[in-house]
């Protein structure tokens, strides 16, 4: 007997075509739009479940629940940062707006390389919001790499809800397995690999230990698992090899060049204060 299905059918929002994607249900991978629970043992037959077209209202909501964990830890480390609650509350605002401003930004410029069609690409986060982070950190008069230690989690979140809306617009989908109905869980296993550095990068934050070091490790650690799940995603090229290989590769080499930099001079700090 074949598993459980799900169906969905999507209006393109640039094509205008009418797409339609079946997921076996057990993958716990599946995208919004029109669905059809299939309890039959053929795939192409189905029980109305719900038509809602939910269009922007999934990213909007996520973008919203992003923006009050970013005020919420902002407040937390607002005395710290010498930072008034309205501050912390503009400063997550501004950096929701800033990044999905920059993860579109990116896109553009990936479609200018590859003659694509994306809207947004996750990797302008991780490129562009250090200039977020150093303006922040001039205009409130902190420490550079103590803004980039605060900010490591806020961007964690915000690219962790990011790609649950991947899920829920069923984009970004991985590869399907030969000979199943069934797909890579390439956009689970990033948000659940995210789920991971966002509680180790809360944790090392709390006991004040990084010294710069927590925004450089994400990189480092986001550039690994994105380079190894690109090879199970789908895409539009149908080459193994995707354009976000490169920016992986790219990630990992930056995050381990401030890494070396923010190692020792943290080191130099502690062994000061022994001497002292």
């Amino acid at each position: 007997m074949e598993p459980n299905f799900w169906t969905r059918k999507e209006m393109h929002p640039t094509l205008g075509q009418l797409k339609t994607m079946t997921i076996i249900s057990p993958s716990f991978d599946w995208g919004g739009g029109y669905y059809s629970l299939n309890l039959s043992d053929s795939p192409t037959s189905g029980i109305p479940l719900t038509s809602l077209q939910l269009g922007y209202i999934p990213l909007v909501a996520l973008l919203a629940i992003a923006t009050l964990f970013v005020f919420l830890w902002l407040l937390y480390g607002r005395k710290s940062f010498r930072l008034p609650w309205w501050g912390a509350l503009i400063g997550a605002v501004l950096h929701t707006v800033i990044g999905v401003e920059s993860v579109m930004v990116f896109a553009a410029l990936e479609n200018l390389i590859a003659d694509g069609d994306g809207v947004m690409s996750l990797y302008g986060g991780i490129f562009f919001m250090p200039l977020f982070y150093f303006v922040f950190a001039k205009i409130t008069k902190n420490k550079i790499r103590d803004c980039f230690d605060l900010f490591t989690p806020c961007l964690i979140a915000t690219l962790l809800f990011a790609r649950l809306n991947c899920l829920i617009s069923g984009c970004c989908i991985g590869k399907q397995i030969a000979g199943t109905g069934i797909r890579y869980p390439t956009r689970s296993i990033e948000l659940l690999g995210n789920a991971v550095f966002l509680g180790v990068a809360l944790s090392f934050f709390c006991k004040g230990r990084m010294k710069g070091l927590l925004y450089p490790l994400y990189m480092v650690e986001y550039g690994i698992l994105r380079f190894v799940l690109e090879w199970f995603r789908d895409s539009p090229s149908g080459t193994p090899f995707h354009l976000a290989h490169l920016w992986s590769l790219a990630s990992v080499f930056f995050g381990l060049l401030f890494i070396i930099p923010a190692h020792i001079k943290a080191k130099r700090e502690r062994n000061e204060g022994v001497s002292a």
